[in-house]
């Protein structure tokens, strides 16, 4: 399923909002998806006329829920469902051409900025940015490739910085500046949700095009870029071909960043050398710090770290990722009291967490309010919060002081902050005291059904 299938799925079932009156890409088209989203529409939102940018059209909201993982199963749990396919690669296949070389565009006398209708998102960014477009390199020793999201700030002509935090391409961005060379980048926009998603899944050493195989049922279609040595995907709507300077840091910013603050960050400078697309292109965007870029970054982070934690600690039940994955709720079967120490120096060991919180069976990790009341009524402030000092953080972190790459982290870039773990499970002698109340689960179940044939035939 493309990006444009996906787009007439969503207004087959009425899940689609198409505006036809025109928007400007700056701050316009970010007010109207903020707006929606406030207001709880969980829809998909088509801007059907872009000021300035005839022939183009921008979607987005796309990710408000979990419906575009359409291969699942309605009832399925989600963390089986992805289970299931997550060691089932399926590789993508090289085709000869696609949808996104009907129109070629040479980077000699390339203006981004009047071919490209990137969002300015917020009051005091810096300029257009891309925030959905999917970059690909290859690692300049071994060819590998690796896939992941980062930041493009667009300037004048044909230049562009990239802030690259995580890896794999923090790795590959060392590895060519070791090596004195540039590093060739292609920047991917109007990818489908299932491809997109899984560029953003935590795994930094394997094929992320051949997990979207695998979740997607289906092999993806590549292409072989015009000006440099990467493979694209074909049905995709934009492609921005190019190469990053790792000596030419720059600074870049200020930035809205997903964490709700202006950052300005030294990034990399680079070119873009050609610009493919569609005829008529569908720019796609994500806002940041939103519901919708919660959403995708929490799932994505929750699904491969719960696969992780159940490997090596057989007594965790749930996970749930908040925040933009610093701060991590897991549920766990509890049998002594060094099971919620194993697991809070487990993750506040990772970067990015910086908060971890230990709850009971009987606490919902999806429900914020249940996570609030075993806090304030389970945990004794005294003993049962734990602070770890100078772990690795996140890059956008306000908090954060000073930044380091670390090299046993692929080179990510992280500052270095205080975290803290929260033991808000029932005291091991005291469960009885601390049993959580409740209508008998013989006469739940019952009501249920009664409840159920009275919506069906009443209601």
């Amino acid at each position: 399923m493309t990006l444009r299938e996906w787009i007439g799925f969503l207004k087959e079932r009425g899940k689609l909002l198409s505006l036809k009156d025109e928007f400007s890409p700056q701050w316009e088209i970010s007010a109207a998806l903020r707006i929606l989203q406030t207001k709880g529409i969980k829809k998909g939102v088509l801007f059907e006329r872009v000021k300035g940018y005839e022939g183009y059209r921008i979607v987005g909201n796309l990710f408000l829920d979990e419906d575009f993982l359409s291969a699942k199963s309605g009832s399925e749990d989600i963390s089986d469902w992805y289970e299931k396919r997550r060691n089932k690669p399926i590789p993508p296949v090289l085709v000869r051409s696609g949808p996104v070389k009907e129109v070629k565009i040479n980077g000699e006398g390339l203006d981004l900025k009047k071919e490209i209708p990137a969002l300015v998102h917020h009051e005091e960014d810096a300029g257009p940015y891309l925030t959905s477009s999917v970059i690909i390199a290859k690692d300049p020793e071994t060819g590998k490739k690796g896939v992941g999201i980062h930041r493009v700030q667009i300037l004048e002509g044909n230049r562009i910085r990239v802030f690259i935090a995580n890896p794999p391409l923090s790795l590959f961005v060392k590895k060519a500046e070791e090596l004195k060379k540039p590093l060739e980048i292609a920047i991917v926009n109007g990818l489908d949700p299932v491809t997109l998603f899984s560029s953003i899944i935590p795994l930094p050493e394997e094929d992320k095009f051949a997990l979207a195989g695998a979740l997607k049922g289906e092999p993806l279609p590549l292409v072989q870029a015009e000006t440099i040595d990467v493979e694209v995907p074909a049905e995709g709507e934009i492609v921005l071909e190019g190469v990053l300077y790792p000596d030419r840091k720059e600074i870049d910013g200020p930035f809205g960043e997903n964490t709700g603050y202006y950052f300005v960050n030294e990034s990399y400078g680079g070119l873009i050398k050609a610009l493919t697309r569609r005829k008529d292109p569908i720019y796609h965007v994500i806002l940041p710090f939103s519901p919708e870029v919660e959403n995708i970054i929490n799932l994505a982070w929750q699904l491969e770290e719960f696969k992780k934690l159940k490997n090596d600690f057989d007594f965790v039940k749930k996970v749930k990722f908040y925040q933009t994955r610093m701060l991590a709720v897991v549920q766990i079967q509890k049998e002594n009291q060094s099971q919620v120490s194993l697991i809070i120096e487990h993750l506040l060991d990772q970067p990015i967490i910086k908060g971890v919180i230990v709850v009971d069976e009987d606490v919902d990790v999806n429900d914020l309010n249940e996570i609030f009341w075993a806090i304030i009524t389970r945990v004794d402030f005294e003993k049962d919060i734990f602070l770890k000092r100078k772990k690795p953080g996140c890059p956008i972190d306000p908090m954060g002081r000073g930044y380091y790459r670390e090299k046993s982290l692929f080179y990510g870039l992280y500052p270095k902050i205080t975290k803290i773990g929260i033991d808000a499970t029932k005291p091991i002698d005291e469960k009885e005291r601390f049993k959580k109340v409740d209508v008998p689960f013989s006469v739940i179940e019952k009501i249920k059904g009664v409840l159920e044939f009275e919506r069906e035939n009443n209601l």
